[in-house]
């Protein structure tokens, strides 16, 4: 359109009509701020912002929980960055809660990581990642508030002395062991995945040394884990699974579950349990050591039959 007819156009739709024209304004803007307001509901929801951690409280300089440390105070709406090249510390703590999205540490060279202390850390979606072969032993409460992902470099063995809350999914994976010392007591499912890179190896094992509630569900790819508590007695079904939560391999032809230390320890089954194997044609579980039955139900099926 010629541009003197463009302007014959809104000379004719403003002519006697200010109010119209005023509206028309009013409803433009009003939709422009929807737009934006929509804009940052999605930026909001799908992209967290990286702080990195330096260090600047002189007076605790590995704290997660203090402000001072990071380059933006850490929130629900940010990832936690350790670069390991630029803080040497190694072991790290949490001395009040603190909440993330997701907690990175990269650069690492081999070394062993540790978070301590007593605040509660409480992740979001963006869980736990921890760059280079190395060991991350996790001691301070951990809270959960979305589903989310623990994933070390290849040859990284987790341990875990922490308490965890919430009902969230958590899927711990990598190529060593998972040692768990202390009862995690937690409300959702957890999900171990020890060979997601290479395949299975037989030394690669999820090893529950505690005693006490493990979680409502347990899936372990290729279905291998042992009950190795350090001292003499025996471990009892019904307060690992208290809530007659079930047991589950999620890859494998056949859950494995093994007791060792010899003599010294047995698992009692003395609640209904339920074990779910993988697709295959082997027995669906594979039971090495000291089991016995003592009350309850003892069943087992496979996946697709």
């Amino acid at each position: 359109m010629p541009a003197e007819d463009a302007g014959a156009d809104d000379k004719k739709t403003n002519k006697g009509d200010g109010m119209k024209s005023r509206n028309t304004t009013a409803a433009g803007n009003g939709m422009m701020a929807t737009i934006l307001s929509l804009g940052c509901v999605l930026s909001c929801a799908y992209g967290a912002t990286e702080i990195s951690f330096k260090g600047g409280d002189a007076s605790n300089p590995t704290n997660l929980a203090s402000a001072a440390n990071w380059s933006a105070a850490p929130g629900a709406d940010t990832i936690g960055v350790i670069d390991l090249s630029q803080t040497p510390a190694q072991g790290y703590v949490v001395d009040s809660a603190v909440e993330l999205s997701g907690l990175r540490i990269t650069n690492n060279a081999g070394k062993a990581v540790t978070l301590g202390g007593t605040g509660t850390l409480t992740l979001g979606a963006d869980g736990v990642t921890l760059a280079g072969k190395a060991n991350l032993t996790v001691r301070c409460p951990i809270a959960t508030t979305a589903d989310q992902t623990w994933q070390l470099a290849n040859g990284g063995e987790l341990s875990l002395y922490a308490t965890f809350s919430g009902t969230h999914e958590i899927s711990f994976r990598l190529h060593q062991y998972v040692n768990i010392y202390t009862a995690p007591n937690y409300g959702g499912t957890m999900r171990f995945y020890p060979y997601w890179t290479y395949g299975e190896d037989d030394n690669q094992w999820v090893s529950y040394r505690a005693r006490g509630k493990w979680a409502n569900d347990v899936y372990i790819d290729r279905g291998r884990c042992e009950f190795r508590e350090s001292t003499a007695g025996e471990m009892h079904w019904k307060d690992i699974f208290p809530d007659g939560g079930g047991f589950h391999d999620t890859a494998g032809g056949r859950l494995t579950l093994a007791v060792r230390n010899g003599s010294k320890n047995a698992v009692v089954f003395d609640e209904g349990c339920t074990f779910q194997a993988g697709t295959g044609s082997a027995p669906p579980v594979q039971l090495l050591g000291i089991f016995r039955q003592d009350g309850g139900t003892f069943q087992t099926s496979r996946t697709g039959y």
